[in-house]
């Protein structure tokens, strides 16, 4: 599972976005927290299917995690990096400049991009959609949609 830039707690409660909303350049606090207000619906904002960073991660397939160093979802997406080692899965970090920089077309991206491409090949990320109720209940409610197909 590679994750660009996630935005894994919706309730942007992180002490320090405050500080780090200086340097992004692509999202804001109060725009990211009512993204994530409308993607919650029903839900509360906490919950785990609104903020993975909530979630139980064990049985998790392994990860590959780029991180925005200056961007407001960093502080966030590295506490599931350790939360995820915590749970026994594989994690891997990547620390980068702002939002989505590995998809941007910037030279810091070709790395990025290289070392997704790696990580894919190596087939580890294959059983993701077999591992964990919560997927198959974001698929049951037609919440998740998968854009790659997988081997069997």
């Amino acid at each position: 599972m590679v994750l660009i830039c996630p935005f894994v707690d919706a309730t942007l409660s992180h002490p320090d976005i405050s500080e780090t909303d200086k340097r992004d350049l692509m999202l804001g606090p109060a725009g990211a927290r009512e993204a994530g207000r409308l993607y919650a619906g029903e839900l509360p904002i906490d919950h785990p299917l609104v903020s993975p960073v909530n979630a139980d991660l064990r049985g998790f397939p392994t990860m590959q995690i780029f991180v925005a160093t200056d961007g407001i979802a960093s502080h966030d997406a590295l506490i599931l990096a350790e939360r995820a080692r915590e749970a026994a899965v594989e994690v891997q970090v990547g620390i980068g400049l702002m939002h989505v920089w590995p998809i941007l077309p910037i030279p810091e991206a070709r790395t990025s991009r290289a070392a997704m491409n790696e990580f894919l090949q190596a087939g580890r990320w294959t059983s993701m959609i077999h591992v964990r109720p919560c997927l198959q209940m974001l698929l049951a409610r037609r919440e998740l949609h998968m854009i790659a197909r997988f081997p069997s």
